[in-house]
């Protein structure tokens, strides 16, 4: 094993440099980067989507604390997340989080289940499961039934 984490090229390293290279060149990281960068050069996107994280942390605490939040307190939360969304560069920087989020759940579900299979898995055996944990039928995630399956 020490072999593969200490050599600086190994197959595994090579492959995963060029999958890399891969991810690099596709038109939908390019999108989502070009979108990261203009949120980075945006100081009122910026501002909108720090004063939303805030409010999102008050409600929080308070719902923590307190256990109540009014109505008008959710509402206007709502209101001033869809304005945030609403934006170009803002609700496209939310949109890229979420494509870079799912690129890399992707990849992690192939290679965790090419971990638990010793083989490469299917297109299918890799497929997001609907439902959550144990929630869309019968513990295919390991919890109290010996592993995936």
């Amino acid at each position: 094993m020490s072999d593969l984490l200490n050599a600086r090229e190994t197959p595994v390293i090579t492959k995963t440099r060029e999958l890399c290279a891969a991810l690099l060149e596709q038109d939908s990281y390019k999108r989502m980067k070009e979108q990261l960068d203009a949120f980075v050069a945006d100081e009122d996107a910026q501002k909108m989507y720090q004063e939303l994280s805030q409010k999102q942390s008050d409600l929080v605490q308070k719902q923590e604390t307190t256990g109540d939040l009014t109505e008008e307190e959710i509402k206007e939360f709502e209101d001033q997340r869809e304005r945030l969304l609403m934006h170009p560069v803002a609700g496209g920087f939310v949109e890229a989080q979420q494509g870079f989020e799912e690129l890399r759940d992707t990849v992690n579900r192939y290679v965790t289940k090419t971990f638990e299979l010793g083989r490469v898995p299917t297109e299918e055996e890799v497929a997001p499961q609907q439902g959550g944990c144990c929630g869309g039928g019968g513990g295919g995630c390991g919890c109290g039934s010996g592993g995936c399956g």
